[in-house]
């Protein structure tokens, strides 16, 4: 390296300097040097320290973390569907004008009870239609029978689902599928005996006279097929009513977790404000071709707030020994933007301490945690995302 005279002049004089006053130079050096922070204990870190009346403010609220045995499940997607008995569908069993009953007139959105009035039917039968009358009632008379007996089928098979249910031997699932079994067949014989009544009594008078439809089910108006005064050929729409709270859920489980699921126990919905509950449906079974998954039917009762074709998730409980789960309200956590969850544990009445934890899954009875860690403590579930701005100067 070459050196000017200039440049040189500087280390010079500092090396005198530094061999005449050694001491005072490093002084100076000392003083300039600034002093290094204090180290932070890992256990200062993720920790909120705030005053009685900024609690009161943000609104916190705490809960003990509680432990129960818990049986896994999986969540998989579903669609609500109507029930097949839901829907009741009412046509002309002859020829004739309809004039819709004038105390309660019928629209859409109509809330319609079991034994109202729907219409009023004024027959015109024909010679070639009173034949076909005779050969309707007869028809109607067997349909009639078939129904009965029917009936008394599933009220014996209901009874004996009992009797083995009270005895420890059968399942309350054939007792509730029994029970089904004789509504469907109840409203079948209802339904046919008001056909057979109506043919019988059109063959007896003729044109004259007229013939009330009565409702079968409670229900809501779905459609309506004629206008008031119409003239309806026999085998005409007229109305459907529809039950809203009879539904089903039909789950989409691929063929690879079929065998870890029990398909004999009652499912529930994922969603945390949904309090339904799920009840297996034995069915032939069924797959879609284009997603590669089989379909499940559920029945579901008390749907609330869910409607037919409504997009759902299904929690359906796995095979196996219930398992000890220490569980949170998912209100209680919060996930950061590296997907990391958390939790506020409260030290005492104004500390609080963020700390890590696995949900391994959510649903209506809370989040579960992969570990027990935090059992019988109290964690923050109400005003948790407040904290963490508090905490961190970021909110969500």
């Amino acid at each position: 390296m070459l050196f000017t005279r200039k440049t040189c002049q500087p280390l010079l004089v500092s090396a005198l300097l530094s061999l005449i006053y050694p001491g005072q130079l490093m002084a100076a050096d000392n003083s300039n040097k600034s002093t290094p922070p204090a180290p932070v204990s890992e256990s200062q870190l993720n920790q909120v320290t705030l005053s009685n009346e900024a609690i009161k403010k943000l609104g916190l609220t705490t809960t003990l973390v509680m432990v129960a045995r818990q049986t896994p499940a999986l969540n998989f997607p579903a669609q609500a569907i109507l029930a097949p008995e839901a829907l009741a569908a009412y046509s002309t069993p002859m020829s004739g004008y309809v004039v819709p009953s004038p105390s309660t007139p019928l629209h859409i959105g109509s809330q319609i009870k079991a034994g109202q009035i729907l219409f009023t039917i004024h027959p015109v039968v024909t010679p070639e239609a009173r034949l076909t009358l005779i050969t309707s009632l007869a028809d109607a008379e067997g349909q009639l029978q078939a129904a009965e007996k029917q009936l008394s089928a599933h009220t014996l098979t209901l009874g004996r689902a009992k009797q083995l249910w009270l005895q420890h031997v059968g399942s309350q699932r054939a007792v509730d599928d029994a029970q089904a079994n004789v509504a469907i067949a109840d409203t079948n014989v209802r339904t046919a005996k008001q056909k057979r009544e109506l043919l019988k009594q059109a063959v007896e008078q003729g044109s004259a006279g007229s013939y009330p439809i009565k409702a079968a089910i409670t229900g809501v108006v779905s459609n309506l097929y004629f206008s008031a005064g119409q003239l309806l050929v026999a085998g005409a729409k007229l109305v459907d009513i529809v039950q809203q709270d009879r539904l089903w859920v039909t789950a989409y489980v691929p063929h690879a977790q079929v065998a870890q699921l029990n398909l004999k126990a009652d499912a529930v919905l994922a969603e945390s404000n949904a309090r339904a509950v799920l009840k297996p449906i034995s069915s032939p079974q069924g797959s879609d071709a284009l997603t590669g998954t089989r379909k499940l039917l559920y029945a579901m009762s008390s749907p609330g707030e869910v409607v037919p074709m409504q997009r759902l998730t299904v929690q359906i409980p796995q095979r196996g020994q219930a398992q000890t789960r220490a569980s949170v309200p998912c209100s209680a956590t919060l996930v950061d933007i590296y997907g990391n969850t958390w939790v506020y544990v409260q030290q005492d009445e104004t500390h609080f301490a963020r700390q890590l934890v696995f949900v391994t899954q959510s649903g209506k009875q809370g989040c579960l945690l992969s570990d027990q860690r935090l059992a019988g403590k109290a964690v923050v579930t109400q005003g948790t995302q407040e904290l963490f701005a508090v905490e961190t100067g970021y909110t969500h």
